[in-house]
């Protein structure tokens, strides 16, 4: 028995298929080949794990770093300073609800109590 002819529907599906298939394996090298991403990708999981709520600080260089030495700003310095208060406030923010909770729990604590 001889096979028949697709029709041109089929091949069309066919060549879909194929296509589809071709894309994914490229974005899949891509990734792969990529480990950037994989190393960024582990780093985040890890944070959200740790419950780290904190943004890191970017690298300045040595360039910027020998430049803030002699008093001159840079734009990857002025970042991390916005990036330290930010952090600093969101620690006293997470405190400052801490305590507010521990308030809290005294004095319904303190209403139940007996007298």
């Amino acid at each position: 028995m001889a096979e028949k002819e697709p029709t041109p529907e089929e091949l069309e599906e066919l060549l879909k298929k194929e296509a589809r298939k071709d894309k994914l394996h490229q974005n899949y090298l891509k990734r792969k080949s990529n480990r950037k991403q994989k190393k960024y990708e582990e780093h985040t999981k890890a944070k959200k794990k740790a419950q780290i709520d904190r943004e890191s600080t970017i690298h300045i260089g040595a360039v910027a770093n020998a430049l803030e030495y002699k008093s001159i700003q840079t734009e990857r310095c002025n970042i991390n300073r916005v990036i330290i208060k930010n952090n600093m406030l969101l620690e006293q923010a997470k405190e400052m609800l801490m305590l507010a909770k521990l308030e809290l729990h005294s004095a319904q604590y303190a209403a139940y109590k007996i007298p």
